[in-house]
């Protein structure tokens, strides 16, 4: 039988660096996998700014969401149309911001994985 959990964290994003520097978000445990269903990020209300999702797998960092604007007072569903972000035990998501304040919250369920 599959056990799941469901999870959701929200950070907010202090970094303007990419990779390393990056701030963390979410990072899958072991013995898990993740389906991702929300990933919002919402800004705050004192001017835009551009904002930089990545996955980090391994030593290897991919662009989920690249220099997108989004402007004071909004927020964005990145994952719109009922899409789902899977993962792997040990990814990470990490963002960073050019300007103002942002937080980025992801949501969705932990899927455990015995050893093989």
């Amino acid at each position: 039988m599959e056990e799941f959990f469901s999870f959701f964290e929200s950070s907010s994003i202090t970094s303007t660096s990419a990779g390393d520097d990056a701030t963390v978000v979410f990072t899958v445990p072991n013995k898990f996998e993740a389906e991702v269903t929300l990933l919002l990020l919402s800004s705050g209300d004192t001017g835009s700014s551009d904002t930089n999702i990545q996955i980090k797998r391994g030593s290897t960092y991919s662009f989920l969401l690249r220099k997108f604007s989004l402007g004071a007072n909004t927020s964005k569903n990145v994952l719109e149309g009922g899409s789902t972000l899977h993962l792997r035990a040990g990814d990470v998501i990490v963002a960073h911001r050019n300007a103002n304040a942002l937080d980025l919250s992801v949501s969705g369920k932990l899927i455990f994985r015995e050893a093989e």
